[in-house]
């Protein structure tokens, strides 16, 4: 708190009426005569008792008081949903890099299983079960008409 505060809050001391200052004693000359005009009346505020101000203290303190605490709680509850959202967050990530994991093993696998049956050993042995042959004259070749080397027949060989 600052120190105008804390005067605020303190109560000022009482004060004693002033002590009527007495004159030295005249001669006796005359006999003294009362003075016709009254003293004049001092004006006293009336100062706010102690209750009042210990109350407006207090008031103005459990104000304070709850509003930094309603202030620190939200504060408090944003920084654990932003934690919960990391969390979160970071076990999505970790999901998806193990499916991704899952996926990549697979297509390895397929890739090996397509090499291996495009092979022409597995093509020639899957043909045969399905009841193909291979021709009894030898293979055949067959050239594109205009070459070079021939008229375009086909040239037989063997095997």
């Amino acid at each position: 708190m600052s120190s105008s505060a804390v005067r605020v809050a303190q109560r000022a001391p009482a004060r004693k009426p002033a002590a009527p200052v007495r004159k030295p004693a005249a001669p006796a000359r005359k006999p003294a005569v009362p003075s016709r005009r009254p003293a004049p009346a001092k004006r006293r505020q009336p100062a706010p008792s102690a209750a009042v101000r210990r109350v407006t203290v207090q008031k103005s303190t459990v104000v304070f008081v709850v509003a930094t605490g309603a202030i620190v709680i939200a504060i408090m509850l944003g920084l654990v949903a932003v934690n919960a959202l990391l969390a979160q967050a970071s076990f999505k990530i970790g999901d998806l890099q193990t499916r991704v994991t899952a996926l990549q093993q697979s297509v390895e696998e397929r890739r090996l299983e397509m090499a291996a049956l495009s092979s022409p050993s597995h093509v020639a042995n899957a043909a045969t079960k399905q009841g193909y042959t291979y021709p009894q004259g030898g293979v055949q070749v067959l050239m594109p008409l205009g070459s070079s080397r021939g008229s375009g027949k086909a040239v037989g060989g063997g095997r």
